[in-house]
């Protein structure tokens, strides 16, 4: 009896390994956009290109979008990277916007500038250079003051507009207080239209670009 018992029990025990090798977990298996493969009792998806998820059924909208150097790809678009000029193809750092008249880049760009603080005009001559990073630049001259000390001013893009912004908070040339420095460029990058404080006055003025 107990050898009977014994033949039944590995009997079914190979029924069970012999069922199991017949099993076909890829059979039917969900892949919208890829290949079942299995794994060994178990199946995934071998997605196709552009396609991902548990059953290849999330389309990845950069799939093929070839995009400029300096850009990627977010949501089937190229934009570019941070500090490039979406205008120039990401070829180019925004703040270049200053530096450059058609097409031709200068290492300094020169500005007849107009202002007026406090009712009290201010022509003088502004003068632009690309600072060590590539998001900043260099300002110097402001107000006719020591043409040898320099603005440090951040580029950042605001929609369709380029402006700079003083980094620092206080600057002092000659006695004088700067503080607020912000320049809006153009959009033919002919001028910039510039606000600032001079110790406690408020100044605006009109930057025009010099050849």
């Amino acid at each position: 009896m107990i050898r009977s018992q014994s033949t039944v029990f590995y009997a079914l025990l190979l029924l069970g390994w012999m069922a199991s090798c017949d099993l076909k977990p890829c059979e039917n298996y969900p892949c919208k956009h890829g290949t079942p493969l299995e794994d060994y009792k178990d199946c995934v998806c071998n997605c196709d290109f552009g396609w991902s998820g548990e059953d290849c059924s999330i389309q990845d909208p950069c799939a093929g979008v070839l995009c400029y150097p300096n850009s990627k790809c977010v949501e089937g678009a190229c934009v570019c990277l941070s500090n490039y000029d979406p205008a120039d193809s990401c070829k180019s750092f925004l703040r270049d916007r200053f530096l450059q008249l058609h097409d031709v880049q200068y290492d300094t760009s020169y500005w007849s500038a107009s202002d007026t603080c406090s009712g009290m005009p201010y022509l003088y001559v502004a003068k632009i250079k690309p600072a060590s990073l590539q998001t900043d630049l260099e300002i110097f001259g402001l107000r006719a003051t020591n043409p040898s000390v320099s603005i440090q001013a951040r580029v950042s893009q605001q929609g369709s507009t380029v402006i700079y912004r003083q980094i620092s908070s206080v600057t002092v040339i000659n006695a004088v207080e700067f503080s607020s420095l912000e320049g809006v460029l153009s959009d033919n990058r002919q001028s910039v239209r510039v606000s600032y404080r001079a110790g406690i006055s408020n100044c605006t003025g009109v930057w025009q670009r010099m050849p």
